[in-house]
This record gives C-alpha cells, structure tokens and sequence, in this order.
C-alpha cells in the first residue's frame, strides 16, 4: 500500500533551500553609469566571488598573526605607499558621499509631508534613486570595502597582529555589501553613506598619522563614538525596513522589502552589527578607559 501523505519538509531541508534560492536568485542588471565591464561585474557578483576573498583574508590572519614581528615598512617607498594608500581611501570615501547623499536627501526631503510619497521612496518602490544612484555607488562601495583588506596587510608588514575587530569588521563588510547590491537591498544607502562619512574621517587620520602630523586625542575619542554610533542609528533605520508597510494601492504585498532576497540582506547586515558593536565598544573600554586610569 503506497502512503499518498505529503511528506513534511524537515527544518534542514527548508533551510537549505531558502539558501539554494537566496543564492540562485536572478543577477541584477549592471547599473548603466558604472565604467566596469559587464564581465568584471558578472564576476564579482558571483557568490563565489565574495566567499573566496573573505576565506583567504581570513585564512591569511590566521596563519599569520603572531609569527611576524619585523617592521617591513620602515622603508621610504614603504611609507609612502601606506600614506597613498590611506590618502586614496580617505578621498574615495569623501567622493562615495557626496556623490551619493544629496540624491537621496532630495529624494526624501520632496514627499517629507506625504506619508504614502516618503513610504515609496524609502521602500524603493519608484526606482530611479536605486537605478541611478544607490545601485552604481554601492556597488564600487563594495568593492573598495574588498580593497580595504589591505589596512590588514599593512599591519601585518608592521609585525602587529590583526584584532578580532578589524578581521570581523572587514569580512562582514565584504558580506554585507555584497548582499545589499546583489539582492537590490534598498536599505544598503544606509550603510554607504554613514560609512564612507566615517571612512573620509579615518583615513584622513590614518594618513595624518602615517605623515607624523599631529591629531587631536579627543577627536580619536569622538571617531570611535561616531562609529559606534552609525552602527546602532543604521542598524535601526534598516530593521524598519523590516516592519514598514505600503498602501494597498502601491503594493499588493504591502511589504517595504517584498522580495525574500531583499530581506535576507537586510538580516545579514543586522546579525554582523550585533557582534560589530559589542567588540567596538569593548575597543573603546579598553582603549579610552586605561588611558583614562593612567591620568
């Protein structure tokens, strides 16, 4: 006797194929202003391409911490190529948000009075701001943040170990980049304008530092104050994106995020932020506090 039952789906299998979806889903088209081609773009779209930087960064760290103790970078070319280094990314970042924000300003600064018009751009139901603005910058945003793997290497050819901080913050940002650009996130503004902001401050501090100017202590204070705090403001302005609902007119769904791939961006980013924030401020207790205590 055969047993016409459905079968029930174990949890793992439901897993499993949420993640088979999440990772199949339809590539979005190429931005049109971007100047990458269409296979460099292809490419690092690709899931495999995120995953392969972040298990050899990581790898690297692993087999590398506390096996070099030689200050390779005391050299003149050596120095000069840490402070282009810090100087480009502090540039880039300040191009990322200048070139971004005052779009999205003005998109929500025009419907600021009409629940239903503010509900559509935040939700990125009309796409022009995704198509021409969010979609472009965020995308080099994400490939800078694979670039940034290299404040980890300059470390290294100092003879320091890399902290658990800075691996956890550029892995996950590497992730979370990726999620938010390939699965059309709308919630990813949030990340690349708080964050370049942030990253203009920084590395215009790492360049001071790698020219020996000087740099105020309680600024150095304030940067990781700022940080911590874009951490906490965006990882709660993304979550509503979670929970925002549009007029039936808009969307028969309702959802602000109505595609599952969209909001399975918008947890990576939530559940890095969690961890994110707890080893910030435990940076900022250890750091600022025995300093404090010496005083």
């Amino acid at each position: 006797m055969v047993d016409c039952a459905p079968s029930r789906r174990t949890p793992f299998a439901a897993t499993a194929g949420y993640v088979s979806r999440i990772l199949n889903s339809p590539m979005p088209p190429r931005p049109e202003p971007l100047w990458t081609s269409d296979a460099l773009y292809e490419r690092t779209m690709r899931p495999s391409f995120p995953a392969t930087v972040i298990v050899l960064y990581l790898a690297g760290v692993l087999l590398l911490n506390g096996r070099n103790r030689r200050d390779r970078t005391k050299t003149p070319i050596a120095r000069t190529l840490v402070i282009l280094h810090n100087l480009a990314l502090a540039v880039y970042s300040a191009w990322t948000f200048v070139t971004i924000t005052p779009p999205i300003a003005k998109a929500f600064m025009q419907p600021l009075f009409s629940s239903d018009s503010f509900r559509r751009v935040f939700c990125g139901v009309d796409d022009g701001l995704w198509i021409h603005t969010i979609a472009p910058v965020s995308y080099l945003f994400y490939l800078s943040k694979v670039y940034e793997i290299v404040d980890s290497i300059i470390l290294l050819a100092k003879g320091r170990d890399v902290s658990t901080l800075q691996t956890f913050h550029h892995a996950g940002a590497i992730a979370c980049m990726y999620a938010g650009v390939r699965y059309q996130g709308m919630p990813i503004w949030i990340f690349s304008v708080a964050n370049s902001f942030i990253h203009t401050l920084m590395y215009t501090y790492y360049t001071l530092t790698a020219l020996h100017l000087p740099f105020p202590k309680p600024l150095k204070r304030a940067l990781t104050s700022m940080q911590i705090s874009q951490f906490i403001v965006g990882g709660s302005i993304a979550a509503s994106y979670l929970f925002v609902k549009l007029p039936e007119p808009i969307n028969s769904s309702r959802r602000c995020l109505p595609r599952s791939e969209a909001r399975f961006a918008v947890k990576l980013n939530l559940i890095y932020l969690a961890p994110l924030i707890m080893l910030f401020v435990d940076f900022a207790r250890r750091t600022y506090g025995k300093r404090v205590k010496t005083a």
